[in-house]
């Protein structure tokens, strides 16, 4: 996508750089921000625009000019996210997930990041894609596509390319394919239009060519051409030209700009200096482009064109027609060439590129406009280290850039040692010690490599798939596993054989003593390995914890210590949902698989490797006696008997034998036996319908108003999917998540109440307040009662939003943003209050609430010499004057609390907006520097709620 500040799309525009990150589009670098390049320019002195009224800035202050063009960034930051996110398949969410990014909770410069890696790996792999790219049924596409050829071609380019089927992006084609159908072969006129102009034949251009390009090509009489191939030497056009005086520079031009010295590329050449247009390599590339591209075109050949856009984050109708490839497949196809033939275009490539380069980093020179064939070599390498320092500092997000490529490197270091891991002999698992840290043992899964390797021997790995001869060699050499196990009492499970190998690769004894401490360190080590995914290595690096110096105990205990909950509710969720369903099980199967699963995640979160680790107790084995013992005698032992309440799953002919068979037997299941079984159960139709629903629901986020994305950036969040949806939540309907609360059973408890005395009382009441609502979501969904068990899908998956918009108000009240709960007048309402710090100015706090007595109230005050000073206004006129005639109350009630009462004027029946207000009033907001107490600004605003409340009585 290309966004110009006029709406020009240009052969080399400028970039596009996000208030949070930057974000580079095709084109040269500019600043967020800038004024310069806009159009206009300013008299400092007068703090004033001089006059260009083609930007209808004439007369307006720099703060106003700041804010319009802050505006324009935010409009165009909203228009690339939605073409971004219209470029991200089903398939590249579920990597995300399995790399561990919830797509919902990262930001969306680490979002386009990550997506370029995930499609670059996927172009330079050559990996064949069968994405989930029909997200529109075949009736719909075919309605908005107009025939069945069309239909067919797109449903085509979109599956091959790995991008979403979605209704946008076949509307953003269809649309613009008939705007380009409707156009004539381009003109002369159109022709020198897009060259002077340094345009590029996109649609949007060519149509602007075609109707506002002038009639007459060579009205322009005077031109210039670049004379002898020196850089920024023009010579003046005279009123005829001799082409063959000037055919040496010519031919240079044509040569400099990678084309061969035809009769066809002479007259193109001439053609330029004739029309006026100076010759230059840029304006040959220029006229070559747009006359590559042949009018009328077909439908194919556009869908091709327009893919690869989509697929390069590019809107359909700016899409570069003359492109042969996308920006990606030219980015991998150079790195490719770097890497295993050390050239760019038959120039040898010094090392130091070859060691720099990465398909990322291309992309991104790409995009601004860099030609990486012709740069200089000192360049290129300049900028591809800028490149890697850039993409340290947004991966890490530390500004200081050496800390940054020191954490870059921690994060690549540690998932090498975690692949380097999986892949090592399984012994490993016997050889490592508790106390070892990561390097350690990725230093000794080298070793046992190289003595593989020494004796010539193959072996079984911790973590990755034997081939099919190692299977069955494995099976040979331990054919007599299962006696060995009934020989020592002990289950025929696939832990305890795992174990039995372990053991027999390392020359150790074997007896159940043994197999029992093999299989904890295993254990171990695995799950370990498995949770260290990019997403979690990534967030513990910018948490400044280093995974590759933590002892792998620690690390273990760790990773477990993190909250999951809110992806445990969607895990849940998207199993009920897959159970609801499916029609192949009954209403008995599908109530022992939720009590199963609901027990396999207590027993998790009571620190259970697995049902098999659990001893005897006095009990029978049912799931009302599983799930009181682990609420009450955690880690102890207790005794598992089999009866008819236990609910096991029968035979669904899954290739699992049923849990109860397996207990009956005298044994527990494999934890792995347990978690396959569940992960099987219902229907697969079903789980990628709900994965779609998820991706459709972050899609439509990113298509949220600029309102939004200011008072995000306003308030230091993050630009995710999920903030986008609670800040939106917040500015447009606060009161409903807590509505929905009292309607599922919530009740507020008094020791949880926000104590407005400070600001550290506040964070700390409003961190427990929130804390006691997740609890009660947590124990709501997973708890024992019948009203749990009685959950549908969508029930939990509705309590996970709320508990993700609760860790959203939490992290807003360390911004001194808090959203409270309140009654007013006997109704339930949501009253925002900010404290907000501007630079060279006293704090202040921002109060505002909707209710029936009052419409909407908006009040700032802060501390003066004179004592609290602000303005209150409210939509109701009623209610305004109920405030006024009381204001002795509230002077009162200040003053009780020590603080001097100045000024409030109180405005009634005045047209509010609460989202403008908040807007205003968090647009110069600065980070709280500590050094000036606000707990006066926290006491009045208490004591303003606590006078509106009891006014509306």
């Amino acid at each position: 996508m290309n966004i110009s500040f006029n709406d020009v799309d240009r052969m080399s525009p400028n970039s596009f750089n996000s208030i949070a990150g930057s974000t580079t589009e095709y084109g040269s670098a500019s600043k967020a921000g800038s004024i310069d390049g806009r159009g206009f320019s300013l008299d400092i002195t007068s703090n004033n625009v001089t006059d260009n009224k083609a930007y209808r800035d004439q007369g307006r202050s720099i703060e106003e000019v700041m804010m319009s063009a802050q505006a324009t960034d935010l409009e165009a930051r909203r228009d690339y996210m939605t073409v971004m996110s219209n470029c991200v398949s089903d398939e590249d969410f579920a990597k995300m997930q399995k790399d561990g990014f919830d797509p919902g909770d990262v930001d969306f410069t680490d979002t386009v990041t990550i997506l370029d890696h995930i499609k670059t790996a996927m172009i330079k792999g050559g990996a064949e894609v069968k994405g989930y790219t029909d997200t529109i049924s075949d009736e719909a596409l075919l309605n908005i596509a107009g025939s069945e050829a069309y239909a067919s071609e797109l449903k085509g380019q979109f599956e091959a390319k790995d991008i979403p089927l979605t209704e946008d992006n076949v509307n953003e084609i269809t649309k613009s394919y008939e705007k380009l159908s409707s156009l004539n072969p381009l003109s002369e006129s159109g022709t020198k239009y897009l060259v002077e102009n340094n345009l590029y034949p996109s649609v949007d251009n060519l149509y602007t060519a075609s109707y506002s390009a002038g009639t007459d090509a060579s009205r322009q009489g005077h031109g210039y051409y670049q004379a002898g191939g020196v850089a920024g030497y023009y010579a003046k056009k005279p009123e005829s030209v001799d082409v063959n005086a000037i055919m040496p520079q010519i031919e240079n031009i044509i040569k400099d700009a990678g084309y061969e010295v035809s009769e066809e590329n002479v007259k193109a050449a001439t053609w330029l200096v004739e029309k006026g247009i100076p010759l230059t390599t840029d304006t040959f590339k220029r006229l070559e482009n747009v006359t590559s591209v042949e009018l009328p075109m077909a439908f194919g050949d556009f869908a091709d064109h327009a893919t690869d856009a989509i697929l390069d984050g590019i809107k359909v109708s700016r899409a570069d027609l003359s492109r042969n490839t996308s920006l990606r497949k030219e980015a991998s196809d150079i790195y490719n060439e770097v890497q295993t033939e050390g050239t760019i275009k038959g120039r040898r490539v010094l090392e130091e590129v070859r060691l720099s380069m990465t398909v990322e980093a291309n992309l991104k020179l790409l995009r601004s406009g860099f030609s990486i064939d012709t740069a200089p070599m000192e360049e290129l390498i300049h900028n591809l280290k800028e490149i890697e320092k850039e993409f340290a500092i947004n991966l890490t997000n530390d500004e200081n850039e050496i800390d940054a490529v020191r954490k870059k490197n921690i994060f690549d270091d540690t998932l090498g040692a975690v692949e380097n891991i999986k892949a090592a002999p399984i012994s490993i698992s016997y050889s490592f010690e508790y106390r070892d840290t990561l390097e350690i043992i990725s230093t000794k899964a080298d070793t046992l490599k190289a003595d593989c390797a020494k004796a010539n021997q193959s072996y079984e790995a911790l973590m990755t798939a034997p081939r099919a001869d190692m299977g069955d060699s494995i099976r040979k050499a331990f054919a007599n596993v299962d006696d060995i196990l009934n020989s020592e009492n002990l289950a025929l499970t696939d832990e305890n054989r795992r174990a039995v190998r372990i053991l027999g690769y390392n020359g150790i004894e074997i007896n159940s003593d043994s197999i029992a401490e093999i299989r904890e360190k295993d254990s171990l080590l695995q799950n370990t390995i498995r949770e260290l995914t990019p997403g979690r290595v990534l967030k513990m690096i910018r948490d400044n914890v280093n995974p590759m110096t933590m002892p792998v105990e620690e690390l273990d205990s760790y990773l477990k210590a993190q909250d999951t909950t809110k992806e445990d509710m969607l895990s849940y969720s998207r199993f009920l949902y897959k159970l609801e369903q499916s029609k192949g099980i009954t209403e008995d199967e599908k109530s022992a698989y939720i009590g199963i699963y609901r027990l396999v995640r207590q027993i998790e979160k009571s620190d259970f490797s697995s049902i098999g680790a659990i001893n005897e107790m006095n009990a029978e084995f049912n799931l009302e006696n599983m799930l009181s013992a682990l609420r009450s005698r955690r880690h102890k032992t207790m005794d598992y008997k089999v009866d008819d309440t236990f609910g096991g799953v029968t035979a669904l002919d899954r290739g699992i034998e049923s849990i109860t068979s397996q207990i009956a037997k005298g044994f527990m299941p494999d934890t792995t036996d347990i978690k396959n079984m569940l992960d099987e159960a219902g229907s697969r139709e079903a789980e990628r319908q709900y994965e779609q629903q998820l991706y459709e629901e972050i899609r439509s986020a990113y298509k949220v108003e600029a309102s939004v994305l200011e008072e995000l950036q306003n308030m230091g969040m993050p630009v995710t999917a999920n903030n986008i949806t609670d800040m939106q939540t917040m500015m447009n309907s606060p009161a409903s998540v807590f509505t929905r609360l009292r309607d599922i059973g919530y009740r507020r408890r008094p020791d949880k109440e926000i104590k407005l005395e400070g600001k550290k009382e506040a964070q700390e009441s409003y961190k427990e307040f929130t804390g006691s609502i997740k609890d009660f979501l947590d124990s709501r969904v997973f708890g024992s009662s019948e009203e749990s068990r009685a959950l549908k899908s969508m029930d939990i998956r509705q309590m996970s939003r709320i508990y993700q918009h609760m860790d959203f108000l939490e992290r807003q009240s360390e911004e001194e943003n808090y959203e409270i709960p309140a009654e007013i007048g006997g109704n339930l309402t949501a009253i925002n209050l900010k404290v907000i710090h501007e630079k060279d100015a006293q704090s202040k706090v921002a109060i505002s609430f909707e209710s029936i007595t009052y419409g909407e109230v908006a009040a700032s005050f802060r501390m003066t010499g004179d004592g609290l000073e602000g303005i209150c206004s409210v939509s109701a006129g009623e209610g305004g004057n109920a405030l006024r005639e009381n204001e002795a109350v509230l002077r009162n009630a200040l003053e009780s609390e020590g603080i001097a009462y100045g000024r409030m004027d109180i405005v009634s029946g005045s047209k509010l907006n609460i989202n403008d207000f908040n807007l205003r009033e968090t647009r110069n907001r600065e980070t709280d520097s500590g050094v000036i107490s606000t707990d006066t600004l926290y006491k009045a605003a208490k004591v303003f709620i606590g006078f509106a409340q009891d006014t509306a009585e």
